[in-house]
């Protein structure tokens, strides 16, 4: 069988992606440069998917022990599976604003939601009581599970510590539902800290909570480093990861190309 460079089996890449044909692609290192249009529409929704900002609290005023009251609050629902991957709780949350709902709808491992077993999210429990303890802050959760099914209401109280901490790493724009959502995610400072040091310093925020959300972490960037593929913009991080273009699959691209 022919081989074929690395420079081709990542041009391949990309058409098989149907990602936007002004990428150039560079040998060796092959650093890709993204569009100047912006990603299209995939699943339905633009990228990135990151809240709208709200009005924040003055500054300095995050880090005081005053702010430790909570910032947002909601519904929330849940529903316990049990499948061949094992045990899973469905969380969704909504957020009722004036100007429209949001709501977000995720799994979680019962060992997520402090005071809530799995036995319990698939009962039934009267007076349910649970919390999920992020870097970002924590979220109180108040209700009731029946059969499996559990409703009630929700309460975010935001970490000062982390929020000081993300300001000092240039992120001191955050809105509350912002830190809202980095707790949901557990966006870590340890996790920001890493990027920095595989090269994505300053990353904006919009960016930067994408990678939570679609999973890019700093062992994908550095497995695409191993093999080659170094200072991927992040938009194009996140365009693999929604297409399933792990390393693991770029591997197995190569490997059928004869590279």
């Amino acid at each position: 069988m022919k081989t074929m460079s690395g420079k081709k089996v990542l041009a391949a890449l990309l058409f098989a992606l149907a990602l936007p044909a002004s990428l150039t692609i560079t040998a060796d290192a092959a650093p890709l440069v993204p569009a100047a249009a912006p990603l299209a529409p995939v699943g339905g929704h633009l990228l990135p998917p990151v809240p709208l900002p709200v009005a924040h609290a003055a500054p300095g005023a995050a880090a005081s022990p005053a702010a430790q009251v909570p910032t947002v609050e909601g519904t929330w629902s849940t529903r316990a599976r049990e499948r061949e991957g094992g045990q899973r709780i469905q969380l969704s949350l909504e957020i009722d604003r004036a100007r429209g709902n949001w709501n977000m709808g995720f799994g979680v491992e019962p060992g997520e939601l402090e005071g809530l077993s799995f036995d319990q999210a698939s009962g039934t429990v009267a007076d349910a009581r649970f919390t999920m303890v992020r870097d970002a802050g924590t979220i109180a959760f108040e209700g009731a599970i029946r059969d499996g099914r559990g409703a009630g209401t929700f309460a975010f109280t935001p970490n000062a510590s982390w929020i000081q901490a993300m300001d000092d790493l240039g992120y001191d724009d955050l809105s509350d539902e912002q830190v809202f959502t980095a707790a949901v995610h557990d966006i870590t400072t340890s996790f920001v800290q890493d990027l920095r040091q595989l090269g994505y310093t300053d990353l904006p925020t919009g960016d930067l909570f994408s990678f939570a959300i679609h999973g890019v972490t700093p062992e994908m960037i550095r497995e695409l480093n191993g093999l080659g593929y170094r200072d991927i913009p992040a938009r194009q991080l996140v365009a693999l990861r929604i297409h399933g273009a792990s390393p693991e699959w770029i591997r197995e691209v190569r490997a059928a190309m004869g590279g």
